[in-house]
Formats: C-alpha cells, structure tokens, sequence
C-alpha cells in the first residue's frame, strides 16, 4: 500500500545508491581486467626470455669449446650486443666470458648474459660453463663396451637356452 498523494518509481536516493554500486563493480572489473592483461604480457616475456637464455646458453658453450686458450687470450671472446634470432626487434643479448678461481684454466669460463628488451636491460644472469668435448678415442670406447654388453647378454641368454634343453632318458 502507498501513501495517499505518492507516484509509483524510484526516489532519488535508491537511484543514486544504485549508480554508485554499478559504478564500483564497474571499475573493479575493469581493473582486474588490466591486471590480468598485464600479468598475462609478463608471463610472455618470461617465456621468451627462458627460450632466448637457451639459445644463448648453448651459444656460448660453443664459443667456449670452440676457443682455444693461450696466454693472451686465456678466455673466449665474448659475444658482442646483437638481436636473438628467436625474436628479433625485441629482445637483444651480449655476453662476457671472464675466469673463474674454481675452473682450472682452459677447461671453461665464466659467462655473463645481458638481456636486452627493447633497449632496456632486463636481466644479468652468470652461468659457469665448462668445456664439453668428447674425444673420439672415448667415443669408440663406450660404442665398444655398449657392443661388449650386448654380445655378453647374447652370449647368456644362448647359454640359458642351453641348460632348458631336455635331454632324452630324464637326464641333465
């Protein structure tokens, strides 16, 4: 029931009290939407910088093994500021070789990765690379023990065989 003389509708307050509402759920969400974009851009980055650091990473472990120490030039020359090829335009890199107290010499360097997106360092990283090269006397002694293993299994197994054989008369 009304009061005698009331219209039917919303009074000025209920109005202003329901704009304000719409207005707070409205920028809430319209900044859980900008954070979300936000945290979702981050997460690209990173994932391209963990594929570029990769990439570098085996690059400089191929400049190390590739170096051959003197007394000049006891470590690697470094890898000056260039474009990644996984993501050109974006992301840059360089890195510095420099030794290491721990490593003997000429067996690996230490190696300092600069990350550059779009012309702003965006990580350091240092790695302690060793060398990692497989003689090919080495080589051909594992592929002929791995040869080895497998005859000798051969070898068994044939020999297994041999001893399940029933011999006619119930003796062994």
């Amino acid at each position: 029931m009304r009061a005698p003389g009331r219209e039917g509708g919303f009074t000025l307050m209920e109005i202003l009290l329901a704009m304000t509402i719409l207005v707070i759920g409205g920028v809430s969400v319209i900044s859980l939407f900008a954070a979300a974009v936000s945290l979702q851009y981050e997460s690209v980055v990173n994932e391209r910088k963990a594929l570029i650091i990769s990439d570098i990473v085996s690059e400089a472990q191929q400049v190390l093994n590739d170096h051959k120490p003197t007394k000049e030039a006891p470590n690697p020359p470094n890898i000056e500021r260039k474009e990644s090829p996984l993501f050109p335009k974006d992301f840059e890199y360089q890195v510095d070789f420099s030794r290491s107290q721990y490593i003997p010499p000429g067996e690996g360097a230490v190696a300092v990765i600069r990350i550059y997106y779009r012309d702003r360092e965006l990580e350091s990283i240092t790695r302690i690379l060793q060398k990692t090269v497989f003689a090919a006397k080495e080589i051909e002694k594992s592929i002929s023990l791995e040869a080895d293993r497998a005859a000798d299994a051969a070898a068994e197994k044939d020999t297994k065989k041999d001893r399940d054989v029933p011999i006619p008369g119930g003796r062994r």
